[in-house]
């Protein structure tokens, strides 16, 4: 799939059925080598010795959830920030709607690392752009220098669906026209419990593109952008 995309660099983001066992994004992360770098899902007790580990192994950030069983709750954000924030790690925020931004912002207003909010923040597109929550996300976004945006998953996220999720196109112009300095893009891939039609990655590519004509935004998004972000040189 890489290679069909033409993908150099990329991140693996930990799978939260496998809970606090890194080991398996590590073990993919070592044969990937050094072009790769990884999500993991760590407790808020979370050793300092194995934060150097998972550091060492290729670990960048840490993800927090209200959607997904397995994983490390919002409730613990400010605590396990503190022990990640040495290292040099982002949050990586996994919302269970968007709206859960309107009340969340003042605390993520506070955070002293990077957050990423994934998955458009989980808007709905029948929620659209003056739904409270994804004001709030354009506020985080445009105000806040340490909010990122991944635009994935979209595909999940449409009531129009395929091929030109419509209803996702204002959210994702919005999110570019606010800021494309700190948007990254993400396939989702392997697309995990999908039901129906399983998404073609170079379709989902393709839509970015359309949504994100000028080559200069394409390539903020796509790549320097994550360098940054994710410390690739």
């Amino acid at each position: 799939m890489l290679a069909v995309l033409g993908i150099e660099r990329g991140i693996i983001v930990h799978a939260s059925m496998q809970g606090a066992d890194n080991q398996p994004t590590l073990n993919a992360l070592a044969q990937l080598g050094g072009n790769f770098r990884g999500i993991a899902v760590v407790r808020p007790d979370v050793s300092r010795n194995e934060l150097r580990r998972l550091t060492d192994g290729g670990m960048r950030g840490a993800r927090m959830t209200t959607f997904v069983a397995g994983g490390t709750g919002l409730d613990h954000v400010e605590r396990l920030v503190k022990r990640i924030a040495d290292f040099g790690w982002l949050a990586e925020l996994h919302l269970g709607n968007v709206d859960e931004l309107v009340a969340l912002a003042p605390l993520l207003n506070r955070l002293p690392t990077p957050y990423l909010i994934d998955h458009f923040g989980r808007v709905r597109g029948e929620q659209g752009i003056h739904s409270p929550g994804f004001q709030a996300l354009l506020r985080l976004l445009g105000k806040d220098e340490k909010c990122w945006v991944k635009l994935c998953s979209f595909y999940r996220l449409s009531s129009s669906g395929p091929p030109g999720y419509a209803d996702m196109a204002p959210l994702a112009k919005s999110l570019i026209a606010a800021c494309p300095d700190r948007l990254v893009w993400g396939s989702n891939w392997p697309h995990p419990a999908v039901e129906g039609l399983m998404p073609n990655d170079g379709d989902l590519l393709d839509q970015l593109m359309a949504w994100a004509p000028e080559a200069a935004t394409r390539r903020a998004i796509l790549s320097e952008n994550p360098a940054r972000l994710f410390g690739f040189d």
